[in-house]
């Protein structure tokens, strides 16, 4: 099977011949998943999306494209950088508001939810993670997240043996947007230096090129939140040899699909938790 192209939207285009196995695989289902690998710098990417098209008796053309990013709507994806190197990801989950008693309520709950930085992995039941919310000077603030304050993060049980630190993001922005079902709430993290040392490196196994931004939203049938990561490389760019190889496995943990794992459980969390009793 052969790369043929990228388009203006962003689909990719595929060659291979019908006789092929993997038409027949095609054809029972239509999910694809590709990795791209660059060996010589440790960067990985990975695309997950849907065939979309099948031209010809002897070969078979198809494209696949990320459907749930362009169901967000147009004036909420202006938030989300562009994705320029390293790897991306987006994770996605959306609750149906037939399902809810009250979905205005709700709406609001989930974002309070959103917000509420401190409670995430209760939240999300994702044990053995931390987020912390901290002011600039590294006080941990017991409120909901406002634009300009620092999180401390340690994701996972292998993060606490391998490293006892966490590492640092900055809420970079929050933005709400009006829409015709309601306002909508983009909010941002971006590496950082740790708030106790702003004049120091970034204390992130990413660079602070990469980000993470939060996407919810109503439409008249459903709530969606999502999570964007974008331009994610492992930081090397760090004084200590130790840190260096620190960065380096948990970047590469986090390109391996791991970091994806700890979104989809907190996306989920945040949008579900206790929704549907109330």
């Amino acid at each position: 099977m052969y790369r043929q192209a990228i388009d203006d939207e962003g689909a990719i285009w595929f060659l291979f011949s019908a006789a092929s196995k993997t038409y027949p695989h095609l054809l029972e289902n239509n999910k694809v998943s590709f990795t791209f690998a660059d060996m010589g710098d440790y960067k990985l990417l990975i695309i997950n999306g849907t065939r979309k098209k099948r031209l010809n008796a002897n070969y078979k053309v198809f494209f696949m494209i990320n459907e749930g990013f362009n169901e967000i709507l147009v004036e909420l994806k202006k938030f989300i950088p562009i994705q320029k190197k390293g790897r991306y990801s987006d994770t996605y989950s959306s609750l149906e508001t037939k399902e809810l008693c009250n979905p205005d309520i709700s709406y609001n709950n989930i974002r309070n939810r959103l917000l509420d930085i401190n409670n995430w992995a209760y939240y999300a039941t994702l044990t053995n993670t931390d987020f912390i919310l901290l002011d600039e000077m590294g006080n941990k603030l017991n409120r909901l997240a406002a634009e300009g304050d620092f999180m401390k993060v340690r994701f996972s049980r292998l993060q606490r043996i391998i490293s006892t630190r966490h590492d640092f993001v900055r809420v970079n922005a929050i933005h709400t947007v009006y829409t015709p079902f309601g306002d909508a709430v983009v909010m941002q993290l971006q590496p950082s230096p740790s708030p106790e040392k702003p004049e120091s490196e970034v204390d992130h196994f990413f660079t602070a090129a990469a980000s993470n931004t939060f996407v919810l939203y109503r439409t008249v049938t459903e709530i969606h939140l999502s999570v964007h990561g974008r331009n994610e490389q492992p930081n090397l760019k760090v004084s200590k040899t130790g840190k260096k190889i620190r960065n380096m496995v948990f970047a590469v943990l986090g390109m391996l699909a791991v970091s994806k794992a700890q979104w989809k459980s907190l996306v989920h969390g945040l949008l579900n938790y206790n929704e549907k009793i109330l």
